[in-house]
Order: structure tokens, then sequence, then C-alpha cells
């Protein structure tokens, strides 16, 4: 039997779903824009300080997209955009000495800690994202211990946009990794 060019497409994509490769194929275009970088250096230290992985990859994400040479223009460095008073304060309590910012393994271990630290801190993770984007002095300021925020209304109640919106970007990208690449 000969097929036309439409019928061979029609049975290669038959063949290649029945294979399983039509998952990888669709997965392409999502893992081409949120690729998964130094994959190793986040489990690591997310493993280190008991996070998620996807959380961690979830923060390089937003923070450089991966780029370790990443500087803002408030001085944040590296992968995980760390302010380099704060990187010298977590180095001082965690015990992880640093050359560099930008220094893969050794940003992620810093900005992990850092993390961890506020999660520690906070008790809940959107909390601890607001306060690493955010700082811990001003989420300080606005949380009312009192009378703590539960659930959606942590996000929706943050008061600065840029940091509302950061937050509801790394728990959507988060999802992302974990349906991507299988972190958890």
């Amino acid at each position: 039997m000969l097929l036309n060019r439409r019928g061979k497409i029609y049975v290669a994509a038959a063949i290649l779903a029945a294979a399983g490769i039509y998952v990888v194929a669709t997965d392409a275009p999502t893992r081409l824009a949120y690729p998964l970088k130094h994959r190793a250096a986040i489990e690591t230290a997310a493993t280190d300080y008991h996070l998620p992985p996807s959380v961690v990859a979830a923060v390089v994400f937003e923070e450089s997209r991966f780029d370790p040479k990443a500087e803002s223009t408030s001085g944040a460095i590296g992968l995980m955009q760390l302010i380099p008073e704060t990187a010298d304060w977590v180095a001082q309590e965690s015990g992880v000495s640093f050359e560099t910012l930008k220094d893969p393994e050794v940003n992620v271990m810093l900005g992990t800690w850092y993390l961890d630290y506020l999660l520690r801190k906070y008790g809940d993770i959107r909390l601890a994202l607001a306060a690493y984007n955010w700082g811990e002095t001003n989420v300080d300021g606005w949380i009312d211990r009192e009378d703590p925020l539960v659930g959606a209304e942590v996000v929706s109640s943050i008061p600065i946009q840029e940091t509302r919106e950061y937050v509801q970007r790394v728990l959507k990208t988060r999802s992302t990794y974990i349906d991507l690449y299988g972190l958890q």
C-alpha cells in the first residue's frame, strides 16, 4: 500500500506515540523555555537544607534564568541573586565559605541555606519567598504574628505588587519543574 505524505506523517506520529516518544516531543518546547541547568548543585543544596528541589530550581529560574554571571542593578549576584552582605551573613551562619558568588555551587548552597532559614522563620513557603524577594525587615513589618495569614490569603495580601507577582511566578514555575523534570 502506498501512502501519501500526509499518511506517512500520521503513521510516524502513531509509531512515536506508541513508543512513548510523544511525551518527550510535546515537552520539548516547554523544556526549552524552562531549562534545568546546574541540577546536581540544586539537588545537593536542596537535600542538605531540606527543601524541595523544585522550589530551589524555581527560585533560580525566576532570579537569574540560570545565568551564574547575572548581576542586578541592586547588586545581587549569581544564580540565586544574593546581595553580597546577605551572602556574607549566610556564610558566617552556615559555615559555607566562598570566593565568588558567581560559582554556581556556592551561590545555590548559600541561597538555599538562606531560603531554608526564611522558611523556618516564617513557617510558610509563600512568606519565605516574599522575604527572599522583599527582605525580612519588610515582611516582619507587614505580617501580624497575632493573626497569622493562611493559604492563598498570604499571597493576595502581600502589599507590594512586585513581590506578590514574584511569589506567584515562583510557585507556578515550581509546578512546571515538578511536571517537566519530576522534581519533588
